[in-house]
């Protein structure tokens, strides 16, 4: 099954959280919300964040803030 990519990372370019979606588990156009964690499960400090979506068809980029 094909999957989705969605790579957040911080303003100095390391990566804080990687997620892997299967789309046949939701419907798309679908809403992701991110609890503010990074992999290790530690709450990140407010702040600008990055994500990537990578699929087989396209890549999207954009900016998170992050505010407490």
């Amino acid at each position: 099954a094909e999957c989705i990519e969605l790579q957040i990372y911080d303003v100095m370019g390391r990566g804080i959280r990687h997620f892997i979606l299967y789309p046949s588990s939701f419907i798309l156009p679908a809403k992701l919300e991110w609890d503010g964690t990074d992999s290790k499960g530690n709450s990140v400090p407010s702040g600008v964040y990055f994500y990537r979506v990578i699929s087989k068809e396209v890549i999207s980029k954009g900016k998170l803030i992050k505010l407490k």
